[in-house]
């Protein structure tokens, strides 16, 4: 059955307290069915006295609350019985209410906590789990699944529990009046759900899969034509997006009508056999009873029981399609939170790991998940504290692979990363790359103020000006902060800095790694995008924090790469070749090229002036 499979993988996605309001909420869905099912009941004595006063002489009962209530007359007696099928009549849609308030309550609580974790569990992943992953999927389970397995299977399961208590009551209670109307009723009505819901189940499991997928597809598409605007503003483009879309949307709509329908073809029979059973079962008590008086009672209680199982009945069932129908939501959420539970989180109360010597790199080897070609191999690099490394090579050598290699961002297949001679095993990790300041190569910019993009991940009322402002002067972006945006700091840049020019994002993306004064500091083709005159600048203040910090760099530009105390040259992931700027040239065919390829000139490598701010050359 579905909710075997649903119960146990709910339990484990919930939290311990989530588990406990899950069974306090089942305890009072339990007692707020009682009270439904008394206010059912009432009925039957009411009507029972309205048709025939004359049983308050010959019922036990009836006498003895007469008595106890001091009640003069059968006519205050009757007023009395009405007035009580009234309360509790009220009692039990009262507390109906406030039962499903708490299912919704607890719910859009879970929805709330099962995200929150979901998205914290994403985020503890190691960088190259990232890599393997569509962006689009994590956001769409965070965001959609997340919130279609809370609405339409936790959800569904509580109001499950609402209706499946009330309706179990009623029918235990239409038993002890009559065992026979009430086991064919119940009989007759689950033979047609069941065939039903047998008759759609696979499909209903299909279907949720090619949802679950489309679903998917539809996210993605939409990224991938918000991503590329430029390109998809061209006709031949934004009709190809819209084209995907189309297919991928109409079949998802297509799903969706499909299992609404499910949901409701059975209401539309059981309907008529409402109708049909109250016809019967109404000859039935007036042919068994002898007369009307005493069948009337018995009839109004089945009107009124049916009136609130027939409803419950079906919506019943349509929470057990619909559960069936996000089975594979709930699988996949539940899969990843149990993946996720594995990890140990390294980034609680993390201290810095500080080096004084020297980052050592000893036989390092890298291939990327599903390959296994080595884009770096054999890898020997000493790094000494306070000084400045050079990765060049043409593109695709190596050289960002590497730099994340140093910074902790991947593990090397084979050999070891030492900081002071100590491998950088995972349980370090976290400490390291608080010391590390990394500018990569597409700075992302959040859709908020200048305070906020530098200050990454800081809380407003722990943000330090100072440091804000001397990471923005070290990257030259102070002076522009303050003459040309309208609120300085506090200017909203758009989504991914859209505001502002691309040398000024990656400016942002230099004061943002120098923001928490880290010891190491990777720049990968961080003055890329940058004039000649803010480079110059940029990468003099660079000489001089060489001299406090650790600092490698990638680039193409020479000029950068001059000022380096060191120049590793890479090819197909392996270090040919290093030394200072004038001694590559002087021993390295391979870096000669590079410069040759750089310079205008067929003289260019044995007249190599090349000065800070000299114009624009890169190393391709």
């Amino acid at each position: 059955m579905v909710l075997l499979k649903a119960l146990p993988k709910i339990f484990q996605i919930l939290s311990p307290r989530g588990r406990i309001r899950f069974c306090r909420l089942a305890l009072i869905t339990f007692i707020s069915a009682l009270i439904e099912t008394a206010g059912i009941a009432a009925w039957a004595p009411f009507v029972s006295f309205a048709t025939n006063p004359g049983i308050l002489e010959q019922n036990a009962w009836f006498q003895r609350v007469y008595r106890f209530m001091d009640l003069k007359d059968p006519g205050s007696f009757l007023l009395f019985l009405g007035v009580c099928v009234l309360a509790l009549f009220l009692a039990g849609n009262g507390c109906r209410a406030v039962t499903v308030w708490m299912c919704y309550r607890f719910s859009w609580g879970e929805n709330h906590r099962i995200s929150e974790r979901l998205l914290r569990n994403y985020l503890r992943r190691p960088y190259k789990w990232f890599l393997q992953h569509n962006s689009t999927d994590l956001a769409k389970n965070v965001i959609d699944e997340v919130a279609n397995v809370v609405v339409d299977v936790i959800q569904r399961l509580c109001m499950f529990m609402v209706r499946g208590f009330l309706a179990a009551l009623i029918c235990i209670g239409l038993i002890l009046i009559d065992p026979f109307i009430a086991l064919a009723t119940a009989l007759c009505l689950s033979l047609v759900y069941s065939l039903f819901y047998r008759v759609f189940r696979k499909r209903l499991a299909r279907r949720g899969d090619i949802r679950f997928e489309a679903n998917g597809l539809r996210y993605k598409t939409v990224l991938e034509a918000i991503s590329s605007i430029k390109e998809a503003k061209a006709p031949l483009f934004r009709d190809h997006f819209l084209k995907v879309y189309r297919g991928h949307s109409k079949r998802y709509s297509s799903l969706m009508i499909s299992s609404e329908m499910i949901g409701d073809l059975p209401g539309y029979l059981t309907e008529a056999l409402t109708v049909g059973g109250m016809l019967a079962v109404m000859i039935y008590f007036l042919a068994a009873k002898g007369g009307a008086s005493s069948a009337i009672p018995l009839i109004v209680l089945y009107i009124v029981a049916a009136i609130r199982l027939a409803p419950a009945l079906q919506e019943m069932y349509r929470d057990l399609v619909k559960i069936r129908f996000y089975l594979p939501a709930l699988e996949k959420i539940h899969e990843e939170l149990q993946e996720c539970a594995l990890l140990i989180d390294s980034t609680q109360d993390v201290q810095r790991l500080r080096f004084e010597q020297t980052i050592t790199l000893e036989s390092v080897c890298f291939a990327y998940p599903g390959s296994d070609a080595d884009v770096i191999s054999d890898i020997q690099l000493e790094i000494p504290r306070n000084t400045s490394l050079a990765l060049v090579g043409k593109s695709g050598a190596g050289k960002t692979t590497l730099a994340d290699i140093i910074a902790g961002l991947l593990e090397p297949r084979e050999g070891a990363v030492k900081i002071d001679g100590s491998n950088l095993s995972p349980e370090r990790i976290a400490g390291w790359q608080r010391n590390v300041g990394y500018v990569p190569q597409n700075i992302y910019l959040l859709d908020d103020t200048v305070k906020r993009n530098i200050a990454f991940g800081v809380p407003d009322d722990t943000i330090d000006n100072v440091a804000l402002w001397r990471a923005a002067r070290t990257a030259k972006i102070h002076d522009f902060i303050l003459r040309d945006l309208e609120r300085g700091y506090d200017t909203g840049l758009g989504e991914r800095g859209i505001t502002i020019s691309g040398g000024q994002r990656q400016r942002i993306g230099i004061a943002r790694a120098l923001y928490s004064d880290p010891e190491v500091l990777i720049l990968d083709e961080a003055t890329s995008s940058l004039d000649n005159p803010t480079e110059f600048a940029i990468m003099e203040a660079i000489q001089e924090l060489a001299r406090k910090k650790t600092i490698i760099v990638i680039a193409h530009r020479l000029s950068t790469i001059q000022v380096c105390d060191t120049i590793c040259l890479m090819e197909e992931g392996r270090l040919t070749a290093q030394g200072s700027f004038t001694e590559l040239l002087n021993s390295s065919r391979s870096f000669r090229d590079l410069c040759k390829l750089a310079r205008p000139s067929s003289d260019a490598v044995e007249d190599v002036k090349l000065k800070i701010g000299s114009p624009r050359h890169h190393l391709l």
